[in-house]
């Protein structure tokens, strides 16, 4: 992963309560969770994309919080940062062993992704199978 990866990530981590935070609170949030090696660059870099890609919002000058979205996607469970994602499959039709092998066979190939995750099968009126994975 690389540096501006990494500053990305911890700065989502951080603005996923919610709250607004200050470029200098996001600084010494990097160098909490040991990230120290960057340049003023890479920073500035990394707050731009992410504001750019509307994951995060300006509120104020060098004030920032995540966006509506992102909020939503973004949770901490027990200490750990965790994205909620949606896995979809228009595999099986909502009747029959077809339907009950298709979803066996979806969730076991995903067994490995999510042994550390809860997941919940979702099946909407257009018959797809929806993985809610958290």
């Amino acid at each position: 992963m690389t540096k501006s990866a990494m500053i990305k990530e911890m700065i989502i981590q951080l603005l996923s309560d919610g709250s607004s935070y200050t470029v200098s609170q996001m600084k010494i949030y990097l160098i909490e969770k040991d990230l120290k090696d960057y340049s003023e660059g890479q920073f500035a870099g990394s707050v731009d994309n992410l504001l750019k890609n509307r994951k995060i919002e300006k509120v104020g000058r060098g004030i920032y919080r995540i966006a509506g979205v992102e909020m939503i996607l973004a949770k901490e469970r027990d200490g750990i940062f965790m994205k909620k994602c949606f896995v979809v499959s228009p595999v099986a039709i909502c009747q029959g062993l077809f339907y009950q092998n298709s979803v066996f066979i979806l969730c076991t190939s995903l067994s490995h992704l999510t042994s550390s995750c809860t997941l919940t099968i979702i099946v909407n009126v257009h018959e797809l199978i929806y993985l809610e994975v958290i």
